[in-house]
C-alpha cells in the first residue's frame, strides 16, 4: 500500500430533538455539512486492503428520526437520511482496477481524476419505516407484530461511478413476531429477513 496521510474534517451540525404530546411522538432532525481535507479512502483490490488520500471531500446532508405511538399497542417509527452532496471535490490519484494494467499498490500504478464523483457507499438517500402491534393473548401474555420496510439509493462501492462497482436502488422488508409471557420470565420469538429475497451486494472485489 502506497503511503497516506491522515485525514482532517471540519464539521457543522445544526439539530432539533423533541418530545411531543406527552411523550407520544418523538422528532429528532439534523442538518449538517462535512469538508474533509486528506480523506482516506480504502479499495479492496484482489486480497488486499489499499487506501489512498483524496485531497478534499465534501458532504452535505439532513437526517430525520420520527417515534410515535398514537395507541397503546401501536408503535410507528420512521428514518430518513438525505444527501444531496457527497462527493470527491479534489482527487487525481484515484487507481481503476478495472482498466489498471499492473497492480494498484505498484509504485506505476496508472491514476485518474475523479472529482466530483459521489463517495463511496454514500447513496443520495436511505429511508426506514417499522410499524409494530401488540396484541394482548388473556392471561398468557402479549404477542407483538412487528414489520419493516428499507430503502436506498444507489451506491458505489469505488470513486468511479461505474455501475459494475455499485449496488443499484433497492428495497428490502423484514417481518418479526414475538410472544412474551406475562411475567416476562419467557420470549419466543420468529422472524423472517429480506422478505421478497433480495439479492444486494455488500462488498466489491476488484480484480488487477
Amino acid at each position: 500500500n502506497p503511503p497516506y496521510d491522515p485525514e482532517r474534517i471540519n464539521a457543522f451540525e445544526a439539530g432539533l430533538k423533541s418530545n411531543l404530546w406527552n411523550g407520544l411522538v418523538t422528532l429528532n432532525v439534523a442538518a449538517f455539512h462535512y469538508e474533509y481535507t486528506n480523506m482516506q479512502v480504502s479499495q479492496i483490490i484482489g486480497t488486499s486492503t489499499v487506501t489512498t488520500n483524496a485531497g478534499k471531500s465534501s458532504i452535505t446532508g439532513a437526517e430525520v428520526e420520527l417515534a410515535a405511538q398514537p395507541v397503546q399497542a401501536l408503535r410507528l417509527d420512521l428514518g430518513i437520511s438525505w444527501l444531496p452532496k457527497a462527493e470527491y471535490d479534489e482527487y487525481d490519484n484515484a487507481c481503476d482496477p478495472m482498466l489498471q494494467l499492473g497492480n494498484c499498490s505498484a509504485a506505476l500504478r496508472i491514476t485518474s481524476d475523479v472529482a466530483g464523483h459521489r463517495l463511496n457507499r454514500a447513496p443520495k438517500y436511505t429511508a426506514n419505516l417499522g410499524v409494530q402491534y401488540e396484541f394482548v393473548v388473556g392471561t398468557l401474555g402479549s404477542l407483538t407484530a412487528r414489520g419493516e420496510a428499507y430503502r436506498s439509493d444507489r451506491l458505489y462501492f469505488t470513486p468511479f461511478e461505474n455501475s459494475i462497482e455499485s449496488q443499484a436502488a433497492y428495497t428490502l422488508g423484514n417481518a418479526y413476531l414475538t410472544f412474551r409471557s406475562d411475567s416476562q420470565r419467557y420470549t419466543v420469538g420468529a422472524f423472517v429477513k429480506n422478505l421478497s429475497d433480495k439479492e444486494v451486494k455488500s462488498i466489491v472485489l476488484a480484480r488487477t
